[in-house]
């Protein structure tokens, strides 16, 4: 009527067969974890590349507040290093891997996307049409001395 059973090889076989079905859930979700990451970089490069201005702009408070300039400080630090700050969209160089690592974790901190990117560089760097017609463009963070 029964089978003679090995409880023993059953018991392994069942153990096996959990580990295998263990170890493709763990390669499903390290799949979508990477899936998501590298969607979240094409993202960032593609805002880079894009070098739009955004009305909606993220709040500063989880940011290390010796991370924040002012326009003023920008201002001065091209005038003495004879830099352009401008839109990403007319640089012409690669944005570095550990530009985009930044980008990521200043998102995290601020809980959203920062969809517009500026840039301070050399001016060989940029592709002008008219340089006396190309603006420079800001993207203020929202100002918290008035939020109390």
């Amino acid at each position: 009527m029964f089978e003679k059973v090995n409880l023993e090889k059953a018991l392994y076989k069942e153990r096996n067969v959990q580990k295998e079905k263990n170890e493709s859930q763990l390669i499903s979700q390290f799949k979508s974890l990477f899936e998501a990451e590298w969607e979240n970089e094409k993202r960032v490069l593609q805002t880079f590349k894009k070098g739009a201005i955004s009305s909606d702009l993220p709040s500063p408070r989880n940011l290390e507040e010796s991370k924040i300039y002012s326009l003023d400080n920008i201002k001065a630090l091209c005038i003495d290093y004879r830099l352009r700050f401008l839109s990403t969209k007319q640089f012409k160089g690669d944005l570095p891997q550990s530009a985009l690592t930044a980008v990521k974790r200043t998102e995290e901190k601020v809980g959203d996307t920062i969809d517009a990117f500026m840039i301070a560089a050399p001016s060989d760097l940029f592709i002008l049409e008219d340089s006396n017609k190309d603006p420079l463009l800001f993207a203020p963070l929202e100002d918290l001395r008035n939020h109390s």
